[in-house]
């Protein structure tokens, strides 16, 4: 016990007497780390990075270490690494378990790395079930070393990497094992390598779309509709789909754009009227874009969102009732409005328009429909049982 004494005394650390420390919950495991992790590497789950643990050096005295717990794995990762290593090396606590295996033996390697590279753009590290792991991506082939982990920038490990980078993601797969990446790094000479940096992000972006593949179109999706040039960035990447939407065993084909870097679909207006026109219905969810239409080309802003999904009951459009219901049935049934969003909006259209004498017929045909909402699919509503009504 003297040898540690010295060792504390020797690196200036300071004892705290026992009564001073409440020792409610001390975690039996220490893992050895030489920075402040964001994730448990264990259970990747958030991390209480303001912890002091407190290790008793005596029945008296003990010392204070900082670092970060995770209450699920009940693990303590410890980032006061000398003392740590040194109370590893020297079992004192019989109840305390140390474990390295989360530690950057090469820590200063990856330092030094970052110094004096000329090429590189970042250094990630990453923690995972089989231990810690750092990149260091680099632009210039020259300066590759695999054994020290040093890849260039335009392998499938550096894309990945670069990726979740670009999209504040922490969750990657390296190698099929999952990672979190716990800390990015980059040089000091950051703005000498900037027109590097933004050719190799190109040469990245050029080589993760070869290999891109939009999301399918089904009712979730919602398709902007607008008017004259895509409303995109003009260095967005657009690309042409045609998408086979099914409903009711019949296949709707719809054309359509999706942007790489909004990660949205869009559609002319004059797909979206053929569209229209051809099945008698819109089977997405639909954004207009009205501001494209300023020039009055697009009349539907004072039209009900019912309208734009084709639902109508004037006499020009001549719907019938079955025709009318199975619309809003689709629209119930592909979720793309609720039974409640339609019978309200019905229900306001007959308040506010019913009174008026030439809406006389139109009023007749929202009651009939309203009621058909309100009615369809109603057993399959769950049942809860009122004992009771009280008045408000």
């Amino acid at each position: 016990m003297k040898r540690i004494e010295e060792y504390l005394k020797e690196n200036k650390l300071t004892l705290v007497s026992v009564s001073r420390v409440r020792f409610e919950h001390l975690p039996k495991t220490i893992y050895v780390t030489n920075y402040r992790v964001k994730f448990c590497p264990i259970c990747s789950k958030p991390l209480n990075r303001n912890f002091t643990n407190a290790l008793k050096i005596s029945e008296d005295e003990c010392v204070k270490i900082n670092g970060c717990f995770c209450k699920n794995c009940d693990a303590f990762f410890g980032t006061d690494y000398s003392l740590l290593h040194y109370l590893a090396n020297n079992s004192f606590n019989d109840d305390i378990t140390f474990n390295k295996k989360y530690y950057l033996d090469n820590y200063a390697q990856y330092s030094r790395i970052l110094k004096k590279s000329q090429s590189l753009l970042y250094q990630f590290y990453l923690s995972g079930e089989r231990g810690m792991k750092v990149f260091s991506v680099v632009t210039d082939l020259n300066e590759v070393d695999e054994s020290k982990s040093i890849i260039p920038y335009d392998t499938r490990r550096a894309r990945v990497l670069l990726r979740a980078f670009y999209q504040k993601t922490s969750n990657v797969r390296i190698n099929r094992q999952p990672y979190m990446i716990q800390r990015i790094k980059k040089p000091s000479n950051w703005e000498s390598r900037r027109e590097i940096y933004q050719d190799a992000c190109k040469h990245v972006k050029e080589r993760e779309m070869m290999d891109f593949e939009a999301p399918d179109i089904d009712a979730s999706q919602i398709v902007s509709i607008y008017n004259g040039a895509t409303p995109c960035e003009r260095k967005h990447h657009i690309y042409d789909y045609r998408g086979i939407l099914t409903v009711d065993n019949e296949s709707i084909e719809l054309y359509c754009e999706y942007c790489y870097e909004c990660q949205k679909y869009f559609m002319k207006y004059k797909n979206y009227e053929k569209l229209l026109s051809k099945y008698g219905f819109f089977p997405l969810k639909l954004n207009v874009l009205f501001e494209d239409f300023s020039n009055g080309f697009f009349n539907r802003r004072d039209k009900s969102p019912l309208r734009l999904y084709g639902y109508c009951v004037n006499e020009e459009q001549g719907l019938s009732r079955q025709q009318r219901q199975k619309i809003l049935a689709h629209l119930i049934d592909m979720k793309i409005m609720t039974k409640y969003e339609i019978s309200n909006h019905l229900q306001m259209l007959i308040e506010t328009n019913g009174k008026q004498y030439k809406n006389r017929y139109a009023v007749k045909k929202w009651r009939e429909d309203n009621e058909f909402v309100n009615n369809y699919r109603l057993r399959e509503h769950p049942k809860v049982e009122i004992k009771a009504l009280v008045k408000g």
